[in-house]
């Protein structure tokens, strides 16, 4: 019993560590300081723009500057993975106006499988029924993340299923495609095929 209990406490005594800092990106310091965060290096040849926040992106009160989100939008396709999550952090303060400029990405074969899916969810989360059509094809994506996030960006978006999963059978994701499309042709119209970039 006491074996248990102390193994039990360790294992929370370790999630608390990786949870509490985000481990991979801090830097310690010297004992009994605090642990600070560590940046991360810019690529070679790259200046790493600071991103505006959430604050300063509202005291504008109005659409960014169209140089601005050109940055963030090609570090989404950017294959640093930090500046893909500190690109689509930033896109979301900027808020549901930049979801035209957003929208292209999904339909966009040129670009890193992430951006596509960082795409996604952005259209989520500016609930951007517009970008639709263009989550509902990329349900045949080639790369898996894809098909995922767009089948869980669609549920997030619209509260409807119809039975899609990114690993089943080329028939079974064709099928539920094909009920996506239904559904999309019954409450909106028919559905435009994407542009694509």
């Amino acid at each position: 019993m006491i074996r248990r209990t102390t193994m039990s406490l360790a294992v929370l005594a370790a999630a608390a560590v990786l949870l509490s800092g985000c481990w991979p990106f801090t830097d310690k310091a010297k004992k009994g300081d605090q642990v600070a965060a560590k940046p991360a290096p810019a690529p070679e040849g790259k200046v790493v723009k600071p991103y505006q926040t959430a604050q300063s992106a509202a005291a504008r009160k109005g659409s960014p500057p169209p140089d601005e989100v050109d940055f963030l939008l090609a570090d989404l396709d950017n294959p640093s993975l930090v500046l893909q999550w500190r690109a689509e952090e930033a896109l979301r303060d900027l808020g549901p106006s930049i979801a035209a400029r957003v929208r292209p990405l999904l339909s966009s074969t040129a670009i890193l499988p992430e951006a596509r899916a960082a795409a996604c969810r952005l259209a989520e989360y500016f609930r951007d029924h517009q970008a639709m059509p263009a989550m509902i094809a990329l349900l045949m994506d080639e790369s898996r993340l894809v098909r995922d996030v767009a089948g869980v960006s669609l549920c997030g978006l619209t509260n409807q299923d119809f039975d899609y999963r990114p690993d089943a059978t080329v028939e079974d994701r064709v099928a539920a495609q094909a009920r996506w499309q239904a559904w999309y042709l019954r409450t909106a119209g028919p559905i435009l095929p994407p542009k694509r970039r």
